[in-house]
């Protein structure tokens, strides 16, 4: 039985490891999906990729800084190069981050947070 996501493309983002790949092998394994595994460890995603390969399922190993907009676009690049299209986006790199109470917060943190997620995920939409 074909899974909701048979033969769709999607990026995810923080996959090597954590939710990230978790999101990763679902997709790919459980629902059809392929899959471009992207990590800041480009190592780590390649393990996930190697994974979902093993386990029957399609992916490539993608290697990028969410924050970095030449690294998004080459990351986009190598999904649509690989597979064609990209249907799907999940972005989990921001789980990445460290947590910290409230009043601990500096002022690195919060920019490196938005780097990861709001801005990341600006730039994978405007490639």
């Amino acid at each position: 039985m074909a899974g909701l996501l048979q033969d769709k493309v999607a990026i995810v983002t923080g996959a090597g490891q954590g939710i990230g790949r978790g999101i990763a092998r679902m997709f790919a394994l459980d629902e059809g999906a392929k899959v471009a595994v992207v990590d800041l460890d480009g190592e780590a995603a390649g393990v996930v990729a190697k994974e979902i390969a093993e386990g029957g399922g399609q992916a490539i190993a993608v290697s990028c800084d969410v924050g970095q907009r030449p690294q998004v676009d080459a990351a986009v690049a190598a999904t649509v190069s690989a597979f064609g299209t990209i249907d799907v986006l999940v972005n989990t790199a921001i789980a990445g981050a460290p947590r910290v109470p409230l009043l601990e917060t500096t002022e690195e943190l919060c920019d490196l947070v938005f780097r990861l997620g709001p801005l990341g995920t600006h730039f994978f939409i405007q490639a």
